[in-house]
């Protein structure tokens, strides 16, 4: 197949290694915000004392729309809803006193920011963002929520410690990760010659894909355990910690990863 798993690494190296990527990933949106925008492009909502006020901006796209969604209040989930309009519409919901939220809007790319005041402060900001089905989506959470539902977008999430659930997807390429704790939930289509790629430090990944689906299943675990349940794999490796197979012509990759996690792969 000429796709093989590396060797896996201790806890301690796999935790360090996401959690360098996640905070890189989130020091290089934080840094973006000093790039100094046409006014037209730029809003910010700064939401003070008043607690759940809901903020509600529309944006009208073009051919090739994308949101990055940057969300580093503790708790602040991140949303996003597929609909048929040619818009993308973000709604906030703050739960806490004080928070900073920096909006941008570009060349079809709508950029939002969440940032703490204070590294000890419990501010948190939900995202609810409803954008086209071929919109590109890259987000990030400390400990919140990322839900995907609809979209057929490129894909890149991750999260400190939330849960990652993608419903009704059909995206060419997913790049999904959960640095300690969260479950990774992924239910849609794999497209022929495309990537998914999810990681769980210790939490569970479950994977729903349509029977006669085409991938190749590259699974491994340290401690954990996996499941392929009804699936009818041409299998080249097979053990408690690694299993590697082909489904149907093996167009698609699906490479699954888990320290102490559970991994299960079946048809819906």
């Amino acid at each position: 197949m000429g796709r093989h798993a590396p060797p896996m690494l201790t806890m301690k190296q796999q935790i360090g290694k996401r959690r360098s990527a996640a905070l890189k990933f989130g020091l290089t949106g934080l840094l973006c915000g000093g790039i100094i925008l046409p006014a037209p492009t730029l809003a910010q909502a700064r939401v003070g004392s008043a607690r759940s006020q809901p903020v509600v901006r529309t944006f009208p796209v073009g051919s090739t729309p994308s949101v990055v969604l940057m969300n580093t209040s503790l708790r602040g989930n991140v949303s996003v809803q597929a609909w048929a309009r040619r818009e993308i519409q973000l709604a906030m919901t703050v739960a806490s006193s004080s928070a900073h939220v920096d909006i941008r809007f570009f060349n079809d790319v709508l950029t939002v920011k969440v940032q703490r005041r204070r590294a000890t402060s419990l501010d948190a900001v939900d995202l609810e963002v409803k954008v086209p089905v071929d919109c590109a989506i890259e987000a990030s959470t400390i400990g919140g929520k990322i839900r995907v539902h609809g979209v057929r977008g490129h894909m890149k999430l991750s999260t400190m410690e939330g849960d990652i659930e993608l419903v009704d997807i059909s995206s060419p390429n997913i790049d999904a990760m959960s640095v300690t704790t969260g479950r990774i939930v992924f239910s849609g289509n794999l497209h022929e010659r495309g990537t998914y790629t999810f990681y769980s430090g210790a939490g569970t990944i479950e994977i729903a894909v349509p029977a006669q689906s085409s991938f190749t299943l590259d699974a491994s675990t340290h401690e954990g355990r996996i499941e392929a349940e009804g699936l009818h794999l041409q299998t080249r490796t097979h053990t408690p910690s690694h299993l590697q197979g082909i489904a149907e012509t093996g167009s698609a990759l699906l490479k699954l990863r888990t320290h102490s996690g559970r991994i299960r792969v079946r048809h819906r």
